[in-house]
């Protein structure tokens, strides 16, 4: 990435082509769903790109699901609405609230449901888990078998090529001993990590974007959290510019 001028590039797609998962962490003055319908976007986009290679080849189109796990669906299908209804072939929303009972169908199972046909394609799905948080708090698991239930999930687990993102949101991890523990745990599985950073307006912040244990294998480097490693990000008339600054060999 160049610091040297603003780009309208979203700054996780190249990044996240690389790696399989992508834990977001956001809170309350600088929440990320604007990322995660950007990436939805980038998906949906690329699905479009390889239908039209595939047509022009003669071949079978070979569209990718987006699998959704959210209590608020209705936001996501707004937003992207909107846009164009294109946007709404091929998610899927779940509502994630059911996925944390006994009764109901573990999530990685769920997971694998929907991607098991798709185990081999060379355009992944997405699978996105919008509030981690809800799940640690909706049922009576244990630390240590919610730990195990969210390392089920991971790509490498499941033996599935997809790409997952996680959202953590991190309010409650200064008052929270629990919260802490399974995010500690989360970061050491994880391929990205971004954390999203207020300004102090609802139209402006900054993405603080690390790479997580499995991308550092090129790196002799340990994972640090530096408030000067980001990427600005601006909101105007409902479009999203970014702006790298300071990036070094430690941080994509």
């Amino acid at each position: 990435m160049s610091s040297s001028s603003p780009s309208s590039s979203f700054p996780l797609d190249g990044c996240f082509r690389f790696a399989d998962s992508l834990l977001l962490l956001d809170n309350i003055q600088s929440p990320c769903p604007f990322l995660l319908l950007e990436l939805i976007i980038i998906q949906q986009n690329n699905n479009n790109n390889n239908n039209n290679n595939n047509n022009n080849n003669n071949n079978n189109n070979n569209n990718q699901p987006i699998l959704l796990f959210t209590s608020n669906s209705s936001f996501y299908l707004n937003c992207l609405k909107k846009r164009t209804t294109a946007l709404l072939a091929n998610l899927t929303p779940i509502q994630l609230t059911t996925t944390t009972t006994t009764t109901t169908t573990p999530l990685h199972e769920t997971i694998t449901h929907h991607l098991q046909q798709h185990s081999h394609d060379s355009n992944p799905p997405l699978v996105i888990i919008d509030d981690i948080n809800a799940l640690i708090w909706a049922g009576n698991l244990s630390e240590e078998q919610l730990i195990s239930q969210f390392k089920l999930i991971l790509p490498t687990e499941l033996n599935i090529h997809f790409k997952l993102i996680l959202v953590f949101h991190d309010d409650l991890l200064k008052s929270n001993q629990r919260d802490r523990d399974i995010l500690n745990h989360l970061i050491t599985y994880m391929d990205i990590i971004v954390r999203t950073r207020s300004l102090g307006t609802p139209a402006q912040g900054e993405l603080i974007i690390q790479r997580g244990p499995a991308c550092l294998h090129d790196l002799n480097l340990p994972i640090t959290l530096s408030m000067h490693q980001t990427t600005q990000f601006k909101i105007t008339d409902h479009t999203v510019s970014f702006h790298p600054k300071g990036l070094d060999r430690g941080f994509i």
